[in-house]
Parts: C-alpha cells; sequence; structure tokens
C-alpha cells in the first residue's frame, strides 16, 4: 500500500523518490491519495511510475478543510476490497 498527498496535481517528491527507485516486480500496489482539492493526475502518476507491478484502483480520501469529506464507510469498504 502506498499513499501520497497531493502536491501540485501528483504525488509528493518523497514519493517520486520511491517509485523511481523501488522495484516493483511481482508486487500489487494499493495506492491511497490525500487531498484538499483535485488529484488531477495523481492516479496516473503513479500507475505510471509502478514499473512491473500490479496497481489496483486508487482511493481519493478528500479533506473539506480540516474535515474529511469521504465517509469513514468508503474507507472501511475500500480498506475490505483489499482483503
Amino acid at each position: 500500500m502506498r499513499g501520497t498527498p497531493v502536491w501540485w496535481y501528483t504525488y509528493a517528491p518523497a514519493i517520486k523518490t520511491l517509485l523511481i527507485q523501488y522495484n516493483f516486480t511481482n508486487k500489487t500496489v494499493y495506492p491511497f491519495i490525500t487531498n484538499g482539492g483535485w488529484i488531477q493526475h495523481t492516479e496516473r502518476d503513479v500507475l505510471n511510475n509502478c514499473r512491473n507491478a500490479v496497481v489496483r484502483k486508487a482511493i481519493n480520501i478528500k479533506f473539506d478543510g480540516d474535515r474529511l469529506a469521504l465517509s469513514n464507510k468508503e474507507i472501511e469498504n475500500w480498506i475490505r476490497s483489499l482483503l
């Protein structure tokens, strides 16, 4: 599982370093993306940079200011879908 906040419509610089340097061969990646606006191309960028991995559908964990805009139930359902 890999998580990232959105920085200028893509993943954070530390995640970029990880994605470029790590060997994802035979790994499955379950991205979760936190943001307070719009994820733009973050999910696509993760997919394009996890070479040789299976990348599952990301969850968009959106905040409205300091309030979680996604329900706990939606997050729980996503977690259950990973099993």
